[in-house]
């Protein structure tokens, strides 16, 4: 039933095998672009993330992986090294969220997901340290990022999903009653964000409602993404979930 859920052929789920045999493919392809911008630059990059989908099938459901990069080859394995130039840790449901967000290298972008990750989640619930110093390396590994965000698809374990994110009782809510009310779902600038980007898309029409939301701004793309969103809509309309228009009431509110 899970890999039903997987679509369309170059979909691949966050570690899977297929995940890092998609980012062999890009790394090779890029590293021999690149070979004279990296000019011999090695780095190293780990990562590990514990609570991983059980269909996974990774021992103790730890999720993790290691790119030693000597500027020429790559090289990608399934250890984890403490010692790597960069090193993140933390649950597989939260660096999911980071793994799907597409502008690693546009200015702000990976800084609001963050941001929104500390606000829901914690500032410890993913965690970073170390940096590549190479401008050439942390171009090539944004490039990596942004090329597997654009083909990581959701945990399809619903049940899984939910657990980890913490709503399965809202989704009790849900079914019991028709709704429920997602607490610190988004922070305050996120919310102040996406209301300025509603009002400037609707008032120009003069209308409390546009279809199409999603063509008008980022903002409406990250709202899209959000976990606890999706989880509820789904649970509602199964796979048929469709977003189609933010509604600003009459009032001012969002």
């Amino acid at each position: 039933m899970i890999a039903r859920m997987i679509t369309l052929p170059h979909h691949v789920e966050f570690l899977s095998d297929a995940w890092l045999e998609q980012a062999r493919r890009h790394l090779e392809r890029e590293l021999e672009l690149r070979r004279e911008r990296l000019a011999g630059a090695a780095f190293s990059v780990s990562e590990r993330f514990t609570h991983a989908p059980p269909h996974l099938g990774l021992p103790g459901n730890v999720a993790q992986w290691s790119l030693r990069c000597d500027g020429e080859k790559a090289q990608l394995s399934r250890d984890f090294d403490e010692r790597a130039d960069v090193v993140v840790e933390g649950e597989y449901q939260v660096a999911l969220k980071a793994a799907q967000s597409v502008g690693a290298l546009a200015p702000g972008v990976m800084e609001k997901t963050f941001r929104e990750i500390v606000h829901r989640h914690g500032k410890d619930a993913l965690r970073m340290r170390g940096m590549l110093k190479p401008r050439a390396a942390r171009e090539l590994l944004g490039l990596l990022h942004d090329h597997l965000a654009r083909r990581t698809v959701e945990n399809p374990d619903l049940a899984h999903r939910a657990e980890r994110l913490g709503i399965a009782g809202k989704l009790r809510e849900m079914e019991e009653q028709g709704y429920t009310v997602l607490e610190r779902a988004i922070s305050p600038e996120f919310a102040d964000e996406l209301r300025d980007a509603t009002l400037r898309a609707l008032l120009p029409h003069n209308t409390f409602t546009l279809q199409w939301m999603l063509y008008q701004g980022p903002e409406f793309e990250r709202i899209a993404r959000q976990n606890f969103h999706v989880q509820c809509s789904r649970l509602l309309l199964k796979r048929a979930t469709n977003m189609e228009a933010f509604r600003r009431c009459p009032q001012g509110g969002f």
